[in-house]
Order: structure tokens, then sequence, then C-alpha cells
């Protein structure tokens, strides 16, 4: 899937893809080409996985309805890791077994794979491709998230 209209996104677009196992399914919502590209040529790598870091163990998504909690509430239901992948993916992946997926909550899983995470990533991407070119010091990219993604107070 491809999703477009996320101007701060390095295409302005932003992929996902689910793969189907035996019990579960994996969801995977990343930058599109030229993100990769533009992380494999980094020569700050180590910063973007300290951020990368940072973004695990601050950043908790709730997933929402888009319609202000009328077809089901804001919850913390599931929450996605990030990573690099070794193709340079800055990914975002959930892991949901299907009675979850299927019999629970079917609407807010897809809903969070195709609406919650792509706007997370495109709240974050001016400062992960900041840190990723140089043009933005981790530290000013950590105070970023936190004032204008988690909205904590300076």
């Amino acid at each position: 899937m491809s999703f477009g209209g996320y101007p701060n996104s390095p295409s302005e677009r932003i992929e996902a893809c689910i793969y189907w196992h035996l019990t579960a399914f994996e969801g995977r919502v990343y930058y599109a080409e030229p993100g990769p590209s533009v992380v494999a040529d980094s020569k700050y790598l180590a910063e973007a996985y300290k951020l990368i870091n940072f973004i695990n163990s601050h950043v908790w998504p709730k997933n929402q309805d888009g319609a202000d909690g009328r077809v089901y509430g804001s919850s913390y239901l599931i929450q996605p890791r990030f990573y690099i992948t070794d193709e340079y993916d800055i990914t975002a992946t959930i892991v949901a077994d299907y009675s979850l997926s299927i019999e629970i909550a079917p609407l807010e899983l897809a809903d969070f794979i195709t609406a919650a995470i792509p706007e997370l990533l495109e709240s974050l991407a001016p400062y992960i491709f900041g840190v990723v070119v140089g043009s933005l010091r981790l530290e000013d990219a950590i105070q970023g998230i936190k004032h204008n993604v988690l909205f904590e107070e300076a």
C-alpha cells in the first residue's frame, strides 16, 4: 500500500505492507524511496539509531477512529517497534494474533496500519531525516519530538 500527502516525508509518501503468518499478521509501515537511499548514504547512522531508541522508549501512539471517538474509543491497543532494516528502511512494525485482528479489533488494527502509524511517521520525519542528513543534532531532534509530537512542556 502507498499513501500520499505526507509533505514531511522524503517522497511525500509512506508505504505499508502486511505479511500473513500461521497465527498472526505483521504490519510494516515505512518511508518510501528515496528515504532508504538517504539513510544508506548517511554519515550519521549512530545518531539515527539513538533517535530510534528514544522513539521506541518514549513514543506510545494511540489508535484512533478519526471520527472523534464515534466509532471506537482511542486506546493503546497495540504498539509498534521502530527500527532500521538491513535495506535502510525506517520502519514501524506491529504483530497481532488473528484472534485480535479478526475477531476483536479488526477496524482498530486496520486504522492503526493505514492511518495512525503513517501520521506518526509523518510527524517524526523532520526529526528523523534531520538527524540522518546531519542538519539537526540528536539533542535538538529529541527536544523537537518532545515538544511537537509528545506535546511535553519545555
